[in-house]
């Protein structure tokens, strides 16, 4: 859970006990362990945070008094491993209000491509560009969780094998948000690549060379938001015309 400014005096605590994972063989593996860490974000304490266990229990609590709490990024462990699953949640069980076939691909590790890895690096929050011949793909990503310089790569077998990090623009490395990138093509029919960076000001970064080379970021106007432009879908009634979605 999440405390800001205004809960410091409000205790607020959560347990969690006999705690089970699906594996990637799609089986039950006990968390024997976890990693106590916060935000980045300025605005959050770190004087009245705890965490530890409790018995067979992890706990995480925030407000109230200063205590003393362990090292953030700590790994807490549990002298032994969890009990068994409860009986009463087969593996694999999920409730579904539809009868539409399901295609679970998550465990299917012949399908799955690793585009980058970097030790105690979060990365994640892709967003890709599928180009013209159906088989370039571009990739931007941040280094770190949902902020970070913005990373990029491209992909010309179908997202099968994956370049090096590409060269980026300075003002790529001060992106706060997570990037979105997105083909266009105005009135004329001439293409563009646009790459979104979020928070306040929404800047963007602009490419008419199909990715080889980019524009500074920039500023769009007086306003942020969350993954600026994290949907755009173009409007067949007006040519050169694209209506965008995200949330602030």
């Amino acid at each position: 859970f999440r405390r800001d400014c205004r809960s410091a005096d409000e205790v607020r605590r959560a347990d969690f006990g006999n705690a089970w994972v699906l594996n990637l063989e799609g089986q039950w593996q006990g968390l024997d362990q976890a990693r106590f860490t916060a935000s980045g974000a300025s605005w959050e304490s770190r004087d009245n945070i705890n965490a530890g266990l409790t018995d067979d229990r992890f706990f995480l609590e925030t407000g109230g008094p200063d205590r003393d709490h362990p090292p953030l990024r700590s790994i807490l462990r549990q002298p032994a491993a969890p009990k068994s699953p409860p009986e009463d949640v087969p593996p694999l069980a999920m409730a579904r209000a539809y009868s539409i076939p399901l295609l679970d691909l998550a465990l299917d590790r012949k399908r799955q491509v690793v585009v980058d890895r970097e030790p105690g690096k979060y990365l994640g929050h892709p967003t890709t560009c599928l180009m013209e011949d159906g088989r370039t793909l571009l990739c931007v990503y941040p280094q770190g969780h949902g902020r970070g310089p913005i990373l990029y790569k491209r992909s010309t077998d179908g997202g099968l094998t994956w370049s090096e990090r590409l060269p980026t623009p300075a003002s790529w490395a001060t992106s706060k948000e997570t990037p979105t990138i997105h083909r266009v093509v105005d009135a004329t029919g001439r293409k563009r690549l646009i790459v979104w960076s979020g928070l306040y000001p929404a800047r963007l970064s602009i490419s008419e060379d199909d990715g080889t080379t980019w524009s500074e970021l920039t500023p769009a106007g007086d306003w942020g938001g969350i993954v600026v432009m994290g949907s755009v879908v173009r409007l067949t009634d007006q040519p050169g015309h694209y209506l965008a979605m995200f949330h602030d």
